[in-house]
């Protein structure tokens, strides 16, 4: 966590949903100027990360399960979902997917947002029985 400063679990998520768009305009932007002005403020954004990669590596597992649905839960469309199911959810897979396979498929059936989040990671290093549960649980075939 970020030392000295104290964010609310709201703040924490909507500024890392905020960091990812602004990041975006970076990369897509051909105007020079916008480019760095959005990286420079993606930078000023970027402790949210921070704050997330922390619950999802370090803090207790269950902390890291509520950021990540968090995120889910205020991801106002499906490309913020996919950037998510890329990120800080197939971060907690490859670090927890074995103990928290049975939580993922769990919440996975109960909410649709949740499975197309899923349907953005990647395997990495996650075992391979656990990654066809997850494709199951994101109502894609393994």
């Amino acid at each position: 966590m970020v030392t000295g400063v104290s964010h609310t679990y709201d703040q924490i998520l909507r500024t890392w949903l905020k960091s990812i768009r602004v990041s975006r305009v970076a990369t897509d932007d051909a105007d020079r100027a916008m480019r760095l002005q959005a990286i420079e403020k993606g930078n000023r954004l970027s402790w949210a990360s921070d704050e997330i990669n922390d619950a999802v590596y370090d803090d207790a597992p269950a902390t890291g399960w509520q950021m990540v649905v968090g995120l889910i839960g205020v991801a106002r469309d499906d490309d913020a979902l996919s950037w998510i199911g890329a990120g800080p959810l197939e971060n907690f897979i490859g670090k927890h997917g074995i103990a928290w396979i049975d939580v993922i498929e769990r919440d996975a059936a109960n909410d649709p947002q949740i499975r197309r989040a899923l349907r953005s990671s990647w395997q990495g290093g996650t075992p391979p029985d656990i990654f066809r549960r997850i494709k199951r649980a994101a109502g894609e075939t393994a």
